[in-house]
């Protein structure tokens, strides 16, 4: 337990008071808590620096840490173990005994475990990682990703056609990667089986334009905003204010390349990072650019159809 160095809890909807335990850990020197609910009094820092962000806007007083953020941070923290002590491969039936445990816990909430993935999410290759994982996201595998999950989103679409939006909360915090770059799409479907109005809409496709200003009912085009978000993010580099609950911190990726695009600043948008990472044309990146912001219009009538987007970006090469 003590091992753990970094944890990304945020924008997961999480309440009530933060974890003390997890604010003593004497090797946490990076932890990411932004985008949730937290309220109570604020635990006392053994290490003040290691706090990255939090946001505790509209604060209350409520019970203590439900035990659904126990067994989280137990999960985060038997990852990082398994990691630290042994590597990641060759124990699974380490991990899978690990999770058979906390899954036998005595509390009321589910938890989804997934198999390991071994360059983590795409957030964590832009934020988390600025060693080989981030590294490797050069021209052609960025350039992958986006293809895969524009491919996988359409897959999606096709599977769940009785769905308004069958994902609902599209973001890179929601793209695994393998070892090959190949994106692997999670949280999706679960939505459906949410009776509350207030979570649902906390889902990242109930922040689309339409949703947020003229509280319209979300609709397919929100999906095309979300993947416009994901595909800005990927080709700049940035962290996007979307994601936020207030979009107090991050950037305003919509706003900037379309102003940047109007006044034909276009090569200002692409990460240095990708240019620096292997060959790449810059041509072909300013193309998936404009289909990013193409996506991400204020109005929805002006957005591509999802079947639009996907043949547009695969004609990139």
């Amino acid at each position: 337990m003590g091992k753990l160095n970094k944890a990304w809890l945020n924008e997961n909807k999480f309440t009530r008071n933060i974890l003390n335990s997890l604010m003593q850990l004497p090797h946490l020197v990076e932890l990411h808590l932004e985008g949730n609910q937290f309220s109570g009094k604020n635990p006392e820092l053994k290490y003040p620096d290691v706090l990255k962000s939090l946001d505790l806007k509209d604060k209350s007083t409520s019970p203590s840490t439900p035990t659904v953020i126990v067994i989280f941070v137990t999960l985060v923290i038997v990852f990082f173990f398994v990691m630290d002590e042994k590597g990641a491969f060759g124990f699974e039936d380490l991990i899978k005994a690990d999770a058979e445990v906390l899954g036998n816990s005595r509390t009321e909430e589910k938890l989804i475990i997934s198999e390991h993935m071994p360059c983590s999410s795409l957030l964590f290759a832009f934020l988390g990682d600025r060693g080989l994982i981030h590294g490797r996201l050069n021209w052609q595998n960025r350039l992958k990703i986006i293809k895969g999950i524009a491919d996988r989103l359409g897959y999606i679409h096709a599977q769940l056609a009785t769905y308004v939006v069958p994902h609902a909360n599209l973001k890179s915090c929601n793209v695994f990667l393998t070892e090959t770059y190949d994106p692997l799409l999670s949280d999706y479907g679960f939505h459906q089986f949410v009776n509350s109005d207030n979570v649902v809409r906390g889902l990242f496709a109930y922040r689309s334009p339409e949703c947020l200003q003229n509280q319209q009912y979300v609709s397919p085009k929100s999906h095309v905003y979300c993947l416009g978000i994901v595909i800005l993010e990927t080709m700049t580099g940035k962290y996007p204010s979307h994601y936020l609950n207030n979009g107090d911190g991050g950037i305003e990726v919509v706003q900037w390349a379309q102003s940047s695009i109007s006044e034909n600043y276009n090569e200002k948008l692409i990460d240095p990072d990708m240019l620096s990472s292997g060959p790449a044309s810059i041509d072909q990146m300013i193309k998936i650019i404009k289909i990013g912001v193409a996506c991400t219009k204020s109005n929805s009538d002006q957005r591509l159809n999802l079947n639009v987007v996907i043949n547009k970006i695969e004609e990139v090469n």
